[in-house]
């Protein structure tokens, strides 16, 4: 199986990745990627700072489509530091209580803003 080095710096073209639309564009090369059957290896290298609604974009989502497993398997990671590493965690186990409880979150979502349908 081909490996497929996707750099954040390169993509986000800064070593600040701070911008959902930026993690998008990550995520997006990582489904690219998938669909090709190719391993992903996600590199931080150069990253200066992270934050979670980046690598909620980038990496968080992909729990809406993909297993825990086939993502051990698929997404490697290389030059993360130990803040960064934390941060990604945090993502990691938020997305997955997200995607395996997602009607629920909704329905409790919908309670507090009063919205019956989920439209505005």
């Amino acid at each position: 199986m081909e490996i497929t080095k996707v750099s954040l710096v390169n993509i986000a073209k800064t070593s600040v990745c701070t911008s959902s639309e930026d993690g998008i564009r990550v995520y997006d090369t990582i489904i690219t990627e998938f669909t090709k059957n190719h391993i992903v290896d996600l590199s931080f290298k150069d990253v200066k700072y992270v934050i979670s609604a980046f690598l909620n974009a980038a990496i968080g989502q992909l729990y809406k489509d993909y297993s825990d497993t086939y993502l051990r398997e698929r997404l490697a990671l290389s030059h993360v530091n130990n803040e960064q590493l934390e941060i990604l965690r945090e993502v990691i186990a938020n997305a997955k209580k997200y995607y395996t409880n997602m009607a629920l979150y909704e329905e409790h979502r919908r309670e507090i803003l009063g919205d019956d349908d989920g439209e505005d």
